[in-house]
């Protein structure tokens, strides 16, 4: 399980901004397995003999990595001027998963994502100020079930895309379960270009002009990422 920092600037003004999105990850694992197998040495017509050997397996990687290292970018307009709440949508960068334990274990692919907050300006904040933060529910992730485009090196079960819309931050969201002997081998997956989506509402979505005079404020979050070995339920 691993930690990474993520940022997205979610430019909040009366005018067009930027949201980025971005993590990587790569759990590694590593066994040595001993395996004793026979040699068998020259022999006569009158005895035999034979010695033990070993012969060492040593097991490759557990990982998911999202193409680029980034989740994804908001691009659109976020325009409060108008008063109305309304949602942004963005695509999730392709995703490679690969399982080279050995182990046949099966695992789980987790997000979660830490509540939108203000990136702390230069300087830090003005006194008498603080970071500010959007609702948590705002960030959701839409999985259709027709993400996979490749199997690689693999003849084992698919990992099961766990379908439908999934709030990110505030909560933790499952991607992707391999069962036992299942999701052996490297999977590849494209998701839509609809598959982010970022809510808005003009009385919960702040800007800060005195921390950000003249300029957009920019939101950023951490997001968590896991690949937990072995199948969770």
């Amino acid at each position: 399980m691993g930690n990474y920092d993520v940022s997205y600037a979610d430019r909040l003004k009366k005018r067009p901004h930027t949201r980025l999105f971005r993590f990587a990850m790569t759990l590694a694992i590593s066994t040595l397995i001993a395996i004793p197998f026979l040699v068998p040495h020259s022999v006569s017509a009158a005895q035999s003999t034979s010695t033990k050997g070993t012969a060492s397996v040593k097991a490759g990687d557990l990982t998911a990595n999202f193409a680029g290292n980034a989740i994804g970018t908001f691009s659109d307009t976020t325009d409060l001027s108008t008063n109305k709440s309304g949602s942004i949508t963005a695509q999730l960068n392709s995703l490679t998963v690969q399982d080279s334990t050995g182990t046949s274990r099966g695992y789980d692919v987790v997000l979660s994502a830490t509540q939108l907050k203000e990136v702390t300006p230069t300087g830090g904040f003005k006194a008498g100020t603080t970071a500010k933060t959007l609702p948590t529910k705002s960030l959701q992730l839409n999985v259709a079930g027709s993400e996979l485009q490749t199997a690689s090196n693999s003849t084992s079960v698919k990992p099961a895309l766990q379908t439908g819309n999934k709030t990110v931050d505030g909560d933790s969201v499952t991607i992707l379960k391999a069962g036992k002997n299942a999701g052996q081998g490297q999977f590849d997956y494209s998701f839509g270009n609809q598959s982010l989506t970022l809510f808005y509402d003009p009385a919960t979505t702040p800007a800060d002009p005195i921390n950000y005079p003249n300029q957009d404020t920019p939101y950023e979050t951490t997001v968590t990422v896991a690949v937990v070995q072995g199948p969770q339920n």
